[in-house]
């Protein structure tokens, strides 16, 4: 569960990325502006902040129900 949650958000992350390779500009035969481009750099930008954001709350909520499992496995009377 924990790979799966991460992967995806780094596979969110890379296609951020070759979405950004793939913004070719006027002067090299593409369809943008440099302008253009630099804008979509800095929402990239934020949005690969907030996916890792998303990926460390889920890295804790991960660790907290570890730790509950644990707890749980040594006396089941535990509450959750």
């Amino acid at each position: 569960m924990k790979s799966l949650g991460e992967s995806s958000l780094d596979a969110l992350i890379k296609q951020n990325a070759d979405m950004l390779i793939g913004c070719k500009l006027f002067d090299d035969g593409g369809n943008y502006d440099k302008n253009e481009v630099e804008w979509y750099r800095e929402q990239m930008t934020k949005i690969d902040e907030i996916i890792e954001d998303c990926k460390e709350e889920r890295r804790l909520v991960m660790e907290q129900m570890s730790e509950n499992m644990i707890t749980l496995l040594k006396d089941p009377s535990a509450e959750f």
